[in-house]
């Protein structure tokens, strides 16, 4: 059981890693987020979508 982590799982541990050297899930994800401003994006789209409708706001 000690054995199985994060990169055990999702990394340079997981049958996936084809190529020796792919990161786990966390480092690919914040990899993906690195510059994004997320808080900036979410506030936008909460005021351009009804979040109960799932429509864009007339």
């Amino acid at each position: 059981m000690d054995d199985i982590n994060m990169d055990f799982l999702t990394g340079e541990g997981s049958s996936l890693n084809a190529t020796g050297d792919r990161l786990d899930a966390i480092e690919r994800t914040e990899l993906r987020m690195e510059g994004n401003r997320i808080d900036d994006i979410r506030h936008q789209f909460s005021n351009e979508y009804n979040g109960y409708k799932g429509q864009p706001i007339p």
